[in-house]
Parts: structure tokens; sequence; C-alpha cells
């Protein structure tokens, strides 16, 4: 069973982070990280590293390259305000 990316929409303020944090306490990954990052505060190369850091842990682990506590690990990548990403990054993350 690999990962599931979903779309949680909705005005502001009615509770979307709050939606995407009980689906991750209710997933298999409920044991890692819940990782917020708003994309519209992040200038694109800050974002862009950040999320080459999470790929490279998570790869690092299944790759079996040192022991990583499975806390510290990526579980769930809560990206806000997705549509600032840029166009690259859009078809990266996806």
């Amino acid at each position: 069973a690999g990962t599931h990316p979903a779309l949680i929409v909705g005005e502001a303020g009615v509770g979307k982070q709050h939606l995407a944090r009980v689906i991750h306490a209710e997933s298999r990954f409920q044991a890692r990280c819940f990782v917020p990052l708003d994309c519209a505060r992040l200038p694109a190369a800050e974002l862009r590293a950040t999320l080459r850091r999470l790929w490279q842990m998570c790869e690092d682990q299944s790759g079996g390259s040192g022991p990583v506590l499975e806390s510290l690990l990526p579980g769930t990548l809560y990206l806000k305000h997705v549509d600032a990403l840029t166009a690259d990054l859009q078809q990266w993350v996806v």
C-alpha cells in the first residue's frame, strides 16, 4: 500500500488542516510527523530545499542507510496554498 494524495478544499477557517491532521492520526503513518508547509509564505528556493530534505529522509530510511527514528520521518505533508507552488514543484509533489 502506497501513499495517497488528497485535496481538501474549503473557505479559510473551516478546518482543512484539522481534517488533514485527523486523517493523519487515523493512517498507518500516525507514528510519523505531520509536516505543514505554507507554500505562499516560503520562497520557492526554500520550499524546494525543504521538500528535497524531506524526500531524502524518506529515501535514506527506505534504503537502510542508517537508523532514523520513525517519529522524525515525515508521514503526512500538508501543503497550505498549494496553488502558490511553481509549476515544476506542483509536478514534483504529485
